[in-house]
């Protein structure tokens, strides 16, 4: 499998920075990047990094670029986000900008004690809309997959085979909607480069079909399954060792 082949060629590359940057100082947290893959075809990729903004924020930035091919679109998308978050990732804003085939659309959300509020511009016209909020939320949005990656941060507490309700507001709809997290078990996995041991869960949103997710114990997204989408991304080792390599000498 291209998840298996993956681990082989590398694993435990990126590391977490720790410690808290002064307030208006930026520390790269993670990053990483997804290959997307629909109906087992490489489609494109999802580029994602995660910062602390001072104590108590978090900025989490992505870039991606795909094509689903004929028989399921024929679509072009390109997409990139930043959301600042605070405390226990809850979203303070989330902006935006997507193109389908080239028709650019965005979207600019703001969160508060009672709720979100946005604008938007999406199939040629331009939306300002409010949802009410009832509670803590975390972001979820179709085509953003790395936006699972705080929503894991937020419940790596659970293990076994807890379960856990929760909130997510999706900012297309300007809805929100109640979810399901569970663990779903851990296992290791012998690699050339030693032991990995992986974490996964499964989440349910509404009544749509679950998507799972695997992570390692550093929580960096290793695997991500929608089969509602027929999409699987998995983890660019490749790209995570060209982070870690020096730069060549200037001369």
């Amino acid at each position: 499998m291209k998840f298996h082949r993956c681990l082989v060629a590398g694993l435990l590359l990126t590391a977490f920075v720790c410690g808290a940057p002064e307030e208006g100082q930026k520390k790269l947290l993670e990053q990483g990047r997804m290959i997307i893959y629909f109906r087992d075809t490489e489609v494109g990729y999802e580029q994602y990094s995660f910062y602390q903004d001072g104590k108590d924020h978090f900025v989490m930035e992505t870039l991606s670029e795909f094509t689903l091919p004929k028989g399921a679109g024929n679509m072009f998308f390109r997409y990139q986000t930043s959301e600042r978050m605070g405390k226990q990732y809850q979203p303070i804003y989330y902006d935006e900008n997507f193109w389908v085939n080239g028709a650019e659309s965005y979207l600019h959300v703001k969160f508060g004690k009672d709720g979100a509020s946005d604008n938007a511009y999406m199939g040629g016209r331009v939306l300002n809309r409010t949802a009410e909020l009832s509670g803590p939320i975390r972001i979820l949005e179709e085509a953003v997959f790395s936006l699972y990656y705080p929503l894991v941060l937020r419940y790596d507490q659970l293990s076994g085979e807890n379960k856990q309700e929760m909130l997510v507001y999706i900012p297309k709809i300007a809805q929100e909607l109640t979810a399901t997290i569970e663990a779903a078990g851990d296992s290791t996995v012998t690699t050339a480069l030693g032991e990995m041991r992986l974490q996964r869960y499964f989440i349910t949103i509404g009544a749509f079909q679950g998507v799972t997710l695997t992570t390692n114990e550093k929580k960096q997204l290793i695997q991500i399954i929608i089969p509602r989408q027929e999409l699987t991304l998995s983890r660019d080792f490749a790209f995570d060792l060209k982070q870690t390599q020096p730069e060549p000498p200037t001369e």
